[in-house]
């Protein structure tokens, strides 16, 4: 977990404290596809698309403090091929400060 504690905030770009997501199961012959890094206020979107039969990574948490990220998905057996379950979102941290001068730019909400 981020912790992130400050008595005044002060910044003109993003403020992130969001999970990362999940990367993708990999299947006996593929690897799965990495989850991505949180590089806006959105959910990082798990991993996905790099074998036919890994689970799907889940998502990371964004918006909620202290919010879980998204469960991977169960992978599939086909003939000589079994994949693996995605891995699961990171969850958020907290940012504590005052969240007048951070208007946008911060995920998840600071917390007072």
């Amino acid at each position: 977990m981020i912790g992130f504690e400050a008595s005044t905030i002060s910044c003109s770009s993003l403020l992130l404290a969001n999970g990362g997501a999940g990367g993708e199961g990999s299947g006996t012959l593929t690897a799965g596809a990495p989850g991505s890094d949180p590089l806006t206020t959105a959910a990082a979107l798990g991993g996905t698309g790099g074998t036919s039969n890994g689970g799907d990574g889940g998502n990371g948490s964004s918006g909620a403090a202290g919010g879980a990220g998204a469960n991977g998905k169960n992978g599939n057996n086909q003939i000589n091929n079994e994949g693996g379950g995605g891995g699961g979102g990171g969850g958020a941290g907290f940012i504590k400060g005052p969240p007048s001068p951070l208007g946008n730019n911060v995920s998840p909400d600071a917390t007072p």
